[in-house]
């Protein structure tokens, strides 16, 4: 985010105590990491008590701070909420968003299949490298492909009646 002098932002106020009310305040200047403005609604008066903040503080979002408004005047575009945000009626339950996705990966290879065959009959993880001549790395990505593939499948079972 851009840091300009004449922006209005919405800010944390660090000297409000436990309650952390939120302030606008209006840029009137930067000095390199130190950006210095007023209370946004006291920008006009000659009054108006300096408070400084590290540039930080607006360049990350720290604090809670928003930009509000630009310098010349228009208000910065913010997303869309999205759709899901949106209120649900009381009858949906979480079965009611599950849907049958297909698997990342849709066949086993027969050297996954192989390397889980192995590690099920209780072979350690080197002599199932050894059996597929791959290295340990390998073996256990195989092991591990193939398990998720068998629970994929399981799963899309069940999903679909035991068919």
């Amino acid at each position: 985010m851009t840091v300009a002098v004449g922006q209005i932002w919405l800010v944390r106020d660090v000297g409000a105590g436990l309650r952390r009310r939120k302030i606008h305040v209006q840029i009137t200047r930067i000095d390199g990491s130190t950006v210095h403005a007023v209370l946004a609604h006291s920008a006009e008066t000659q009054h108006a008590r300096d408070r400084t903040y590290p540039r930080s503080v607006f360049d990350r979002g720290l604090r809670g701070a928003q930009l509000e408004r630009e310098a010349d005047g228009h208000v910065p575009y913010s997303a869309r909420p999205h759709a899901r945000l949106q209120p649900m009626e009381d009858s949906a339950t979480a079965s009611d968003f599950v849907r049958e996705v297909k698997p990342k990966v849709e066949a086993c290879s027969e050297r996954a299949r192989r390397a889980m065959q192995l590690s099920d009959s209780g072979a350690s993880l080197s002599d199932v490298a050894a059996a597929l001549g791959v290295n340990l790395r390998r073996a256990s990505t195989l092991i591990r492909q193939a398990r998720e593939i068998q629970e994929d499948e399981r799963n899309l079972r069940e999903l679909r009646g035991g068919r």
